[in-house]
C-alpha cells in the first residue's frame, strides 16, 4: 500500500478537488452532478481503471423530498 500511496501526488489531489467543487450546486438530480459523475467516471478511466462503473439507486432531492435518480461510480483496484 505504501507504494501506492507514494504515487499520489498533493498537487494532483488539490486539483481534483478543485475541479469538482467548481461543479455548481452538485447536488442529486442536477446536471451539475451529472457532470460531476461522469468527470470521476473519466478520471478512473484515465488512471487505468478497467471496470470503472456507474452504480444507479434513486435517492432523494434535498430541497424538494422526491425520489430522484441518483448515482454512485464504482470501480475496483486490484493489489498485486
Amino acid at each position: 500500500i505504501q507504494n501506492l500511496m507514494d504515487l499520489v501526488e498533493q498537487d494532483s489531489l488539490e486539483a481534483y478537488t478543485y475541479r469538482l467543487e467548481a461543479f455548481y450546486r452538485r447536488l442529486t438530480g442536477t446536471d451539475s452532478n451529472y457532470a460531476a459523475r461522469d468527470y470521476i467516471a473519466a478520471k478512473f478511466t484515465e488512471f487505468g481503471y478497467d471496470s470503472v462503473g456507474i452504480d444507479p439507486f434513486i435517492g432523494e432531492q434535498l430541497w424538494a423530498r422526491v425520489p430522484c435518480q441518483s448515482y454512485n461510480v464504482i470501480s475496483k483496484c486490484l493489489l498485486i
